[in-house]
């Protein structure tokens, strides 16, 4: 059993043992005698159970839905305290003291153990409680109690009494320190998927071996890993997921339009490379990007952008992976050289268990990426076309518009958590644009909770024109991501919300357009966002108030960002939830 399950059956032991020796104390007085020792065993029990009571009611709020709280409390030998996931989000609450909360619960189990022993009491597994009947009580019973002395369960008592004041330290230290916790893991686990979704995009360019064009998009998603105090970044890379959506044409007619494209979604995991053996003579390549090397409901990401794949030599590709980095590995150099991709989107699809072959970054030998088709789509579709979110918020005519809360904070918590971990990576390097985001509209329907990334920035050169543009939107990069949340939260795009005063507004600078938004913001944050999620108000204020004296690309900064953003959606969607 694991700690938090012995737990459970100390708290239904407790009230049992106590029953028990309310059933002695009875006998005594009925045969005239003054149960003084069995009355200070029964106080002391009492008082421990009470407490004990207490820490797990403590520990559970928060981590099951409140429903269950009552029923677990209510029977500790019911099958919820053996559900796997609660164990795991007792042990994530209680980070490095999991081990001594699981040891000093055992050692109180032990002491009660002792103490039913000597009274002859039995519980068994189901939670029944027997002692000895008064009417088949032996003489020799009789006289134990009667004569019973406290001192002989002074030892029990004090490793009940001590341990149960312990457990209250570590659960109430664990409660109050856990979002600070949260928040480091949280911090940790960006840092860790920036450098992989680095990877993957050098990975997918090494698999990308024709001359076609093809449209590459990486799913969108909020959720991030959740992890314990000893999980490895091991544990985070193979937890990891990446949706792509990747067009084709079979019949490699690239100037056809974008309606007869075919699309096929495929499931891109993360995997640790199989245990190695260093050569001593060679050193590790100095370009690795060691998932180590950045020090948190894992997030997909889906991008857009047109691709014409570049074709390098596979067996160089190969022959510079064991030369640079000079391992031994278990299986056969044939299985490591990178998939091609584009062969792969051509051949019709097989059992969707089955892995199409690795995508290799061959800069980092700790880890690469398995390729399954995505069950959701296990067979192409020609019929999808893309839908911007400036055209959903630009009221685009035949486009449904953002209309409930929940999806439009769930759609702001999976841009703001993607902006968090791919901004200043190759497939995000510049600021997020509204035509960045994008939906697909698949056979008529359009699910605004998948949305996907456009990285057509990846591969798209900046023209010169443009280059002091984007040095000042990078700048203010988190105002934009403001005026963006805005505009989701409201469901329209910000310049019809313009007032006339302030669409004639005659500024000057490279800021001016920034001004002007910042004066509408402001402005509709108090008089409509205040009404929809007063939180969320706040978010947004946030935003608009960083000074650009910090990018994405320093973890302190992403640490705010978490905290005072992402966070905080994360709140807001689950109380829209609720409600």
């Amino acid at each position: 059993m694991s700690g938090f399950e012995v737990a459970g059956v100390v708290l239904g032991a407790l009230p049992l043992v106590v029953k028990a020796v309310e059933a002695y104390i009875t006998f005594i007085r009925d045969w005239g005698k003054i149960p003084s020792e069995l009355k200070s065993i029964h106080r002391h029990l009492t008082t421990e159970r009470s407490k004990f009571y207490n820490v797990c009611d403590q520990l559970l709020c928060d981590v099951v839905q409140q429903k269950d709280i009552e029923a677990m409390l209510k029977d500790p030998f019911g099958p919820l305290w053996q559900a796997e996931d609660t164990n795991k989000r007792i042990r994530r609450r209680l980070w490095n003291s999991y081990e001594p909360f699981s040891a000093t619960v055992r050692e109180i189990h032990d002491a009660l153990n002792t103490i039913q022993i000597k009274l002859n009491i039995h519980i068994s597994d189901d939670g029944r409680v027997k002692w000895v009947d008064k009417s088949h009580m032996s003489r020799e019973f009789r006289k134990f109690l009667c004569r019973l002395d406290r001192k002989d369960y002074l030892d029990a008592l004090a490793l009940i009494s001590t341990g149960v004041d312990n457990l209250e330290s570590l659960a109430r230290l664990s409660v109050q320190l856990e979002p600070k916790r949260r928040t480091r893991s949280a911090v940790r686990v960006i840092n860790i998927l920036r450098n992989l979704s680095s990877s993957l995009y050098r990975a997918f360019r090494c698999s990308m071996l024709c001359n076609d064009q093809h449209d590459i998009t990486l799913g969108l998603s909020p959720r991030l890993i959740d992890i314990c105090y000893d999980d490895g970044d091991e544990k985070i890379l193979e937890g990891t997921k990446f949706i792509m959506a990747i067009s084709f044409d079979s019949a490699r007619d690239v100037n056809l339009p974008e309606s007869t494209k075919s699309w096929k979604e495929l499931e891109i995991r993360a995997n640790m490379a199989p245990t190695a053996t260093a050569s001593p003579s060679v050193s590790p390549p100095t370009g690795c990007s060691n998932v180590k090397t950045e020090p948190k409901k894992a997030k997909s990401v889906t991008f857009f952008m047109p691709w014409k794949s570049q074709e390098p030599d596979v067996k160089s590709v190969v022959a510079s992976i064991t030369r640079q980095v000079g391992i031994n590995v278990a299986f056969e150099v044939a299985d490591l050289r990178p998939l091609n991709l584009c062969a792969t989107l051509m051949a019709p699809c097989s059992s969707l268990s089955v892995c199409y072959g690795h995508m290799i970054d061959s800069e980092c030998s700790s880890h690469f990426f398995k390729v399954f088709h995505r069950a959701a789509s296990s067979q192409p579709r020609s019929r999808w076309s893309i839908i911007t979110l400036r055209e959903v918020l630009d009221h685009e005519p035949g486009l449904q518009p953002l209309l409930f809360l929940e999806e439009k904070i769930r759609l702001a918590l999976a841009i703001s958590s993607s902006v968090l971990q791919l901004s200043k990576t190759p497939w995000l390097p510049g600021p997020l644009r509204k035509e960045d985001v994008h939906f697909f509209d698949r056979d008529g329907q359009v699910l605004y909770s998948h949305p996907f990334l456009s990285a057509s920035q990846a591969t798209s050169p900046t023209p010169q024109a443009q280059d002091n543009q984007a040095s000042a939107a990078e700048r203010f990069a988190l105002f934009s991501l403001g005026i963006l949340l805005l505009e989701i939260i409201l469901g329209c795009a910000l310049d019809k919300f313009l007032e006339p005063g302030e669409d004639r507004l005659t500024i000057e600078g490279e800021n001016a357009k920034m001004i002007r938004d910042s004066i509408a913001a402001h402005r509709l944050l108090r008089t409509r966002v205040a009404l929809i999620s007063p939180g969320y108000k706040v978010v947004v204020e946030r935003c608009l108030a960083c000074a650009p004296t910090q990018g994405f690309e320093e973890e302190s900064f992403r640490e705010n960002v978490y905290k005072g953003v992402v966070a905080e959606l994360e709140t807001i969607l689950e109380h829209t939830k609720l409600s």
